[in-house]
């Protein structure tokens, strides 16, 4: 291979390339790391190349990042890179995927790296990855996206629920440098988990370990509820790490804009049937949160009210989410009935249904499900029939919160709940119609009554 050397500025490498047509050109650098009897942790070092045509960029490659361990180990050489450094963007033998559990040193050695306490941070092993922006939202981590500094990584044991502190009794901590990329040095053999800290109220995690992507592409972050130190804390982290002489990169982190999630239901009354010995009446509303039904009142003794119920989730929001459960707490005169809802069951007073659980509600879309319940009339039970339902699970593939709602609070103002009445009266035009029969009837006895007597005058003159 040809040697080009180019001007050398600072850590910047300039080489002038001449390329023809559909050519093609390598060029290799090697480069050796500054002693430093100051360092005391593992550093990460990032290298990147880009092409430059008449002083504009063409063209930049992938972040390639190797580890640098602490000089204060005995066994390093202070001219060269350590021989067990990683590349997440290349297959190094001492490196697996975060459920890897890979024991040699690339050597064919299964060197120890077993200490009595883990929550020391006291081994010779590392945890790296990439913190970036996701800007399109994919779940991939692709060139040119924004890298991120500034995010804290923390080291939680497993086992322990503690979080590892370094020999000092410190909490062992790592912040991204300004390519994104953090190291977590010193690590035992154990189960860890990697705990991120961002600022929440820009950043929302991207997709978890989206299928079909290599590791080195992947955020390994999500939200969960974690037992930190006797609290239980809900922090963005990985699943459990297996450290077994081996060290671990690509523990990626991907973040992207904060988005709202937002599901609204709402709940209204679709179709009244009355039964009788009359037959069936049937009347049908558009979206009614409230509904009037009159039986006349000589049928209204053993009528049976049927009601069905339209409830409606809406995506007023800007992330596809699952409505996974939906509570009808209905009122205790209504009866339930699993032949008219296969989709519905009942607990105790209150009915559910998981019917939503598997469809996406993408933005702006709405999904519609029904309920039908009963109530025998008497005639001591008109009136009001209240019924409210109320979305009391969700879920986000970015595990975001509704913004305005908590599910099954019963909570009145948020708009996961909802209320549809049904107002059972006695139809009036009977009362009006009787009262005017026996208005006739006094006025005709009072004429019958005139009669009788002008007949009985006329009588006792003859």
């Amino acid at each position: 291979m040809e040697k080009k050397f180019g001007e050398i500025s600072s850590n910047n490498i300039r080489i002038p390339v001449q390329l023809q047509a559909n050519g093609k050109n390598t060029i290799e650098i090697e480069t050796e790391v500054d002693y430093s009897e100051s360092r005391k942790t593992a550093e990460p070092i990032t290298n990147v190349a880009s092409a430059e045509l008449y002083g504009q960029n063409i063209a930049t490659t992938e972040s390639i990042n190797h580890i640098i361990e602490a000089d204060e180990q005995e066994d390093s050489d202070p001219n060269t890179t350590d021989p067990n450094t990683t590349d997440p963007n290349t297959t190094d033998p001492n490196t697996t995927d975060p459920n890897g559990n890979n024991g040699d040193n690339g050597n064919g050695e299964n060197n120890s790296n077993t200490v009595e306490n883990n929550d020391i941070a006291s081994g010779n092993r590392t945890i790296m990855g990439v913190a970036w922006y996701d800007e399109n939202a994919n779940g991939k981590k692709e060139q040119g996206e924004q890298l991120l500094s500034g995010i804290k990584v923390k080291l939680l044991n497993a086992k322990t629920n503690n979080l590892v502190k370094d020999e000092k009794d410190k909490t062992l901590e790592a912040t991204t440098n300004e390519n994104g990329l953090y190291v977590l040095d010193k690590i035992a053999n154990g189960e860890y988990i990697v705990i991120f800290e961002y600022n929440n109220a820009q950043y929302a995690l991207t997709k978890y370990r989206v299928e079909g992507l290599s590791e080195a592409e992947n955020s390994n972050a999500l939200l969960n509820q974690l037992s930190i130190e006797n609290q239980t804390k809900e922090v963005a982290s990985t699943d459990i790490l297996t450290v077994n002489n081996q060290n671990i990169s690509n523990i990626n982190i991907g973040l992207m804009k904060l988005q709202k999630f937002d599901l609204e239901l709402n709940k209204t009354v679709n179709k009244v049937l009355v039964q009788n010995a009359s037959g069936t009446t049937v009347r049908e509303y558009q979206d009614a949160d409230l509904a009037k039904i009159e039986i006349p009142g000589k049928e209204l003794n053993g009528s049976t009210v049927i009601i069905e119920y339209k409830i409606s989730v809406s995506n007023i929001g800007e992330v596809e989410g699952y409505a996974r459960k939906i509570a009808d707490y209905v009122p205790a005169d209504l009866r339930f009935s699993s032949e008219l809802n296969k989709d519905w069951y009942q607990v105790g007073n209150t009915l559910y249904t998981e019917k939503l659980a598997n469809e996406k509600i993408k933005a702006g879309e709405t999904k519609t499900i029904t309920l039908t319940l009963t109530k025998t009339m008497t005639e001591n039970n008109t009136g009001s029939v209240p019924n409210i339902a109320e979305i009391v699970s969700y879920y986000n593939e970015l595990g975001l919160k509704d913004i305005n709602s908590t599910p099954g609070n019963r909570a009145k103002a948020e708009n996961d709940y909802s209320q549809a009445d049904t107002i059972i009266s006695v139809k009036t035009g009977e009362i009006v119609y009787t009262g005017f029969i026996i208005a006739g009837i006094v006025a005709l006895g009072i004429v019958a009554v005139i009669i009788a007597i002008k007949k009985k005058n006329t009588i006792d003159e003859i």
